[in-house]
């Protein structure tokens, strides 16, 4: 009696791009039986999909590109878009050079998760108890979630993750002979290859996406050098913009700066926390960050110039302490006052 060998079928998978080719397809007239000889299906499992075009387009619409290619299957759709909102707290994070590890996933995960499942509302059509989606933010969640989106975990070695020595010291260089060719005022440039000193210990490694392969702070200061031309143009204004603060350089004093600052705060609560567009919201706080960096620094220099300068107050009573007796004219008052003659106590 013969043995029939123990051969193990394997699962085919079709990823959602692939179903939603389909899809267009059958849209478009053409037949389930050629379709299916087409992409080597059954004629089935074409019509299948048909009948589950409306749940395909959803999950494909509420989730990204990359990951269409790299899932088979409809997912819960509260969850796609929690993870949409997480690929782009990933990514505002990675724009902030801020690192993130598998932990920090996971309870940003669950705070999305929570926000917009609130954000739904209770019908009597829900699904019943056992089709209920549970989300707990486990570590195979984690892994498949990596993977759908092309996230690779880098470590951070000093500066950058993975540094080039030599163009470092050739930019080194050739930086200090552009400084002495160009005759530039050190006040013109500041250095912030220091700043990671006064930062909070952060973690060693992070995730990235798969199309960036270092975590490179060199990057982030590439998009600051000015060329040749942008620094003599810089230069150029450099002597007008000094002398249109130094006319009224406490116009804007600080109190106005820090109310502003403060209502700046005040907007960015109020929509990060009731925008239930969680998208739209990270968005907001990026742009209104990067609008109110420029108030920032200027409340610091305007506060550091305040500290350093005595007031006119201060000058006045200091003037008063020195001459007790003084008279004052007010001829250039818009009211009309009796000038004031200060004599002696002493009568003659």
């Amino acid at each position: 009696m013969s043995e029939t060998p123990n051969i193990k079928l394997r699962r085919k998978v079709i990823s959602l791009e692939t179903k939603i080719e389909i899809l267009d397809r059958l849209r478009n007239g053409e037949g389930s039986t050629f379709l299916g000889k087409m992409f080597g299906l059954n004629e089935a499992t074409v019509r299948t999909i048909k009948k589950n075009e409306t749940s395909i387009r959803e999950s494909v619409i509420s989730g990204t590109k990359l990951s269409a290619k790299s899932s088979s299957y409809t997912r819960d759709a509260t969850k796609v878009k929690m993870e949409k909102a997480l690929m782009l707290w990933l990514e505002d994070n990675a724009q902030k050079r801020i690192p993130v590890d598998g932990n920090n996933i996971k309870q940003q995960a669950l705070r999305f998760y929570k926000m917009i499942k609130d954000e739904q509302p209770s019908t009597s059509t829900q699904p019943t108890p056992e089709k209920t989606y549970l989300f707990s933010a486990s570590t195979g969640w984690l892994t498949g979630f990596l993977q759908r989106h092309a996230l690779h975990n880098i470590k951070i070695k000093g500066e950058i993750a993975s540094a080039d020595q030599k163009a470092a010291k050739e930019f080194s260089q050739k930086f200090k002979e552009i400084i002495a060719d160009g005759a530039y005022s050190p006040n013109q440039f500041f250095n912030s290859d220091e700043t990671a000193l006064f930062r909070k210990k952060i973690p060693r490694r992070t995730y990235v996406a798969k199309s960036q392969k270092s975590a490179d702070i060199h990057e982030m200061l590439a998009d600051k050098v000015h060329s040749e031309d942008d620094i003599l143009h810089a230069s150029e204004n450099a002597d007008s913009i000094e002398s249109s603060y130094s006319e009224d350089p406490f116009k804007l004093d600080v109190n106005l700066i820090q109310e502003g600052l403060q209502l700046a705060n005040k907007l960015e609560y109020h929509f990060v926390t009731n925008d239930p567009n969680v998208e739209r919201a990270a968005q907001f706080q990026r742009e209104l960050n990067s609008c109110m960096g420029r108030y920032k620094e200027l409340y610091n220099e305007v506060a550091t110039i305040g500290q350093q300068r005595p007031t006119v107050t201060n000058v006045e009573a200091e003037q008063a302490r020195e001459s007790p007796v003084q008279n004052y004219s007010r001829d250039d008052s818009d009211f009309k006052r009796k000038r004031i003659r200060v004599t002696d106590d002493v009568s003659n």
